[in-house]
């Protein structure tokens, strides 16, 4: 019984080109078996007999069958192996996840060049790397649903040529790939350990991530953007004067999909002139959080996006309160003058107990 499951792309998809590093680490436990077949398909004449719609696609044959299916799982080591074991209807609970790319020769230009994707390399020699790599693959694995960073091993005994351009004696060795510049990688100075290496990669990212891989509270939120809500607070609530705000965000603050949403909350709020937009926009967030049949990479955008919105409803919140003079050290948001002074019915959140990891900058130019 053979399956094989293809990954579908065109020649000019750049966002094919970003997840396929994921499915690459996950065909890396099946190299030895003969039943799965994992493809990368451009020729465009195939791509017409599967019927996609949209790039990039996962199309897999179940066994027997002649016509290709399309997964609907996400792009993840974890979504192409929930794939395969639906389709085969096997435990694949025990496979070996690898959640880093093996780079070589041929593939380590085009993946650590990919735009808008910080990368980080371990350079290792493999008689001497059972450990360091799985520590990295736990590393990697806390990043799983994270498409905007790429994680690649370099076998350094194998890879002449890159060995030598990095130009390392000591093993391992970690490097880093900027978004901002990717001719100028760094060495990374610090231990190879799983929290110190996800604090580094949360400040460098603003992921927020948790070693394991749950999001951090505050996850989503960008602190520059935090500041302009605060300091932006009465015109946001009263819908006007909004339109400098909303030059500042699309001229400065257009860089990835969360920067845009604060820019989608300010937009809605400038056109209807109200800011009781974040209340339904919190409203259909918390509705599409309660569908069962969401994938990982899709709960993971919801909640950030919600925490985002907690920030617009709280500022909100403590604006309305020193508006109208209430003493919060007396009777909080329960006080009934708190009622009246707020006419809106925004949730307030308490973010007073969020962490945050300790930042480490461990790292030299090269």
């Amino acid at each position: 019984m053979y399956f094989s499951i293809l990954f579908v792309a065109t020649n000019d998809c750049v966002q094919c080109d970003i997840e396929y590093p994921k499915f690459l680490a996950a065909s890396q436990p099946f190299h030895s078996d003969p039943q799965i077949y994992f493809g990368h398909v451009t020729d465009s004449e195939l791509i017409k007999s599967f019927g996609v719609t949209e790039y990039p696609s996962i199309v897999y044959y179940q066994p027997g069958s002649e016509s290709p299916s399309i997964s609907d799982q996400d792009h993840t080591v974890e979504g192409v192996i929930t794939t395969i074991a639906k389709a085969m209807k096997g435990d694949f609970s025990r496979v070996k996840r690898e959640y880093a790319a093996e780079l070589v020769e041929e593939n380590y230009d085009k993946i650590v060049s990919l735009p808008n994707v910080y990368t980080l390399i371990l350079l290792y020699k493999n008689n001497e790397a059972k450990e360091d790599i799985a520590v990295f693959e736990k590393i990697a694995a806390s990043f799983r649903n994270d498409f905007n960073i790429v994680f690649g091993k370099v076998n350094a005994e194998k890879e002449e040529a890159l060995r030598s351009d990095f130009g390392r004696k000591k093993y391992p060795a970690i490097y880093w790939y900027s978004i901002e510049n990717k001719n100028a990688r760094k060495r990374y100075g610090g231990r190879l350990d799983l929290v110190e290496l996800v604090s580094f990669i949360n400040e460098q990212t603003n992921i927020m991530r948790q070693p394991g891989g749950e999001l951090e509270e505050m996850a989503g939120r960008v602190e520059a953007l935090d500041k302009l809500v605060v300091e932006n607070v009465e015109q946001i609530y009263e819908g006007k004067k909004l339109k400098k705000l909303l030059k500042t965000l699309k001229n400065d603050y257009s860089r990835n999909e969360l920067e845009k949403y604060y820019t989608y909350i300010i937009e809605n709020i400038h056109s209807t002139r109200s800011s009781d937009f974040l209340e339904e926009e919190r409203g259909e967030v918390l509705k599409k959080l309660s569908d069962r049949v969401l994938t990982p990479v899709q709960m993971d955008k919801l909640r950030r996006k919600q925490n985002i919105l907690h920030k617009f409803i709280d500022e909100i919140a403590m604006y309305l309160i020193n508006k109208n003079g209430i003493d919060t050290s007396l009777g909080g948001m329960e006080d009934p003058s708190w009622q009246d002074a707020f006419s809106g019915s925004f949730e307030t959140f308490d973010t007073s107990k969020t962490t945050k990891q300790k930042k480490i900058t461990k790292h030299e130019e090269l």
